[in-house]
């Protein structure tokens, strides 16, 4: 095996095989000199790289790091589109989620998690003019099918008016209650 093809291996990251490892594992004094030597070589070809880069003419430098910079460039405008798109589509997100929850309060609607996935199914648009009527169409569905999933305004108290006229005759607690007892059977003694 030649140490310098396994030093090109590991230098450009390529994997080495068991056998190659081996080797290495089993490197002697005499391979180690061979591998200083291997290192001085790389050291020379990157001095000689730099010293042909300087040779290159002036506008041949600038062209280099101009298209380095270029690419650069490009890279972070791409990152940056990418981060202004997800930041476009969190947004609408929002403003969906914030629509759907009007509509929710609106409508005494007790499950706005719910609602919105019924709103994303039918891919409702809150941001258009007609959405208003496929909304309230939505609503008034489910209220006909789930009357459970709506708010009931209930009032304490009675709304009937009560037996025997207007509220103004009604009798009075402690003669409503006299009367109750005065009608009540007689416990056994």
């Amino acid at each position: 095996m030649d140490l310098k093809e396994i030093i090109r291996k590991a230098a450009s990251d390529e994997p080495l095989t068991p056998e190659e490892r081996n080797f290495l594992g089993d490197c002697t004094v005499v391979e180690e000199a061979e591998l200083i030597a291997a290192r001085e070589e790389v050291r020379r070809l990157e001095e000689e790289n730099r010293d042909l880069t300087a040779a290159l003419p002036e506008q041949e430098r600038e062209r280099r790091q101009f298209e380095t910079r270029l690419a650069e460039l490009r890279t972070r405008v791409e990152q940056a589109s990418l981060e202004r798109d997800a930041a476009r589509q969190e947004l609408a997100r929002y403003d969906f989620r914030r629509a759907v929850d009007r509509l929710a309060v609106r409508h005494g609607f007790v499950d706005p998690d719910y609602l919105e996935f019924l709103c994303d199914k039918r891919k409702l648009d809150f941001s258009t003019a007609e959405t208003g009527g496929e909304a309230e169409n939505l609503m008034r569905e489910l209220r006909e099918k789930y009357p459970r999933l709506f708010r009931l305004d209930i009032r304490p108290g009675v709304e009937t008016p009560l037996p025997g006229g207007d509220a103004g005759n009604a009798p009075s607690g402690t003669d409503d209650i006299a009367s109750l007892l005065a009608a009540a059977p007689a416990l056994p003694e």
